[in-house]
């Protein structure tokens, strides 16, 4: 898709100490809660991913436990996915290269990431895995249109870009208590694990990489936004 790996990377090789005392245990959490398969009985270091799935866990189950939450309440928000670590064949994807050395591997492993449901995706900008696009409007824009810097930080809910709202060309002065997201530093340069590239909408559609579909008009832009205000 020509996304920015930053994510994706930090969750395959990031190793975390997770303090004994919380006794977060991953065959106890998410093998007994949700029946994950071949989870490590006893561990203090773990892949940063499976940490928090098991912090997301413990704390999702105590706020609805001390909410009183019927079991049938608790499974419509958990939702049908399971809260299980993707197996092999759907982490990992395999890309060949010339065979140079016959005693070298083949194979490359690469990290990848599942993508979120859209349920209330209207109130989530702002948009891509690393918060990169301010709204739904430029998310619906080819990529190198997107704004390269835009604040954060204040509630106003815009109903036409859905999002933090940003005019094409325009540089933000930041408000007090309100962030700048960034996709480069001062001196031009890219800083890692902010691009707002892929997911594209541009062109005819042809395949190519980051782009995911045809130039949007005007009109199907704003309907698609309106179908996705309703999800």
């Amino acid at each position: 898709m020509g996304t920015d790996p930053g994510q994706a990377n930090v969750l395959f090789t990031r190793k975390v100490e997770v303090p004994g005392f919380l006794n977060l245990q991953p065959k106890e959490v998410l093998g007994k809660n949700w029946g994950c398969s071949d989870m490590p009985a006893t561990s203090t270091e773990m892949p940063y991913s499976l940490a928090l799935m098991m912090v997301v866990d413990v704390v999702s189950r105590k706020w609805m436990k001390d909410r009183g939450m019927t079991e049938a309440h608790q499974k419509a928000l958990w939702g049908p996915r399971v809260n299980c670590p993707n197996d092999e064949k759907e982490t990992q994807t395999y890309v060949k290269r010339p065979q140079a050395d016959a005693k070298q591997p083949q194979d490359d492993r690469k990290p990848h990431y599942r993508a979120r449901p859209l349920n209330g995706v209207w109130a989530t900008a702002p948009y891509l895995h690393n918060g990169s696009v301010p709204s739904l409007h430029w998310m619906l824009m080819p990529a190198a249109q997107r704004p390269t810097q835009f604040c954060m930080g204040f509630r106003d809910f815009d109903p036409q870009q859905v999002g933090f709202h940003v005019e094409p060309g325009e540089v933000q002065r930041c408000k007090d208590g309100e962030t700048r997201f960034s996709t480069a530093n001062r001196d031009g340069s890219a800083i890692t694990g902010n691009s707002n590239l892929g997911h594209s909408l541009e062109g005819t559609g042809e395949h190519k990489a980051g782009t995911i579909g045809r130039l949007l008009t005007d009109e199907e832009r704003y309907d698609l936004i309106e179908y996705l205000k309703t999800l």
